[in-house]
């Protein structure tokens, strides 16, 4: 798997209808890239979460042709430590497959290039973390930010 995109949610599936959209019609998805969308869903009300799983399903089957596979995973806990932000996300990257992981917010949308960019800047540098971005209506993209090398 060669990267995994995952979507912290919390009851916002009216953002995250577009977002999916913009995912799956990235260009560089429509190649020999081998990914994955993983939407987790920490909403406390269940009403939420089934109009969020709705919008997984509905983009999943618009997108039938794509190699994209789309899960979705309720993580909801029933420790109120486990409702903040990030238990979805150590949930969603704890069951990524990907050699890299992007994390997204279920309100952004993804212009064209995006997730190429971010591919191809690490094929460059492999241990590179880094933040990727595009302003709406620029057609200037913003790599860098906090860049840093592992170890």
């Amino acid at each position: 798997m060669d990267l995994s995109i995952v979507i912290p949610v919390s009851g916002r599936s009216n953002y995250l209808d577009r977002c999916l959209e913009t995912i799956l019609r990235q260009e560089s998805l429509r190649g020999a890239i081998a990914a994955e969308v993983i939407v987790v869903d920490n909403a406390a009300i269940s009403e939420l979460s089934d109009a969020t799983k709705l919008a997984c399903e509905s983009a999943r089957r618009r997108h039938s042709q794509a190699k994209i596979t789309l899960k979705y995973i309720r993580a909801r806990h029933s420790k109120a430590s486990h409702r903040n932000a990030s238990y979805p996300l150590n949930v969603g990257i704890k069951l990524s497959r990907g050699h890299v992981v992007l994390i997204t917010a279920a309100d952004v949308l993804h212009v064209s290039d995006t997730l190429g960019q971010h591919l191809h800047s690490h094929a460059q540098v492999p241990k590179l973390m880094l933040t990727c971005s595009r302003l709406a209506g620029s057609k200037k993209s913003f790599i860098g930010g906090d860049m840093r090398t592992t170890t």
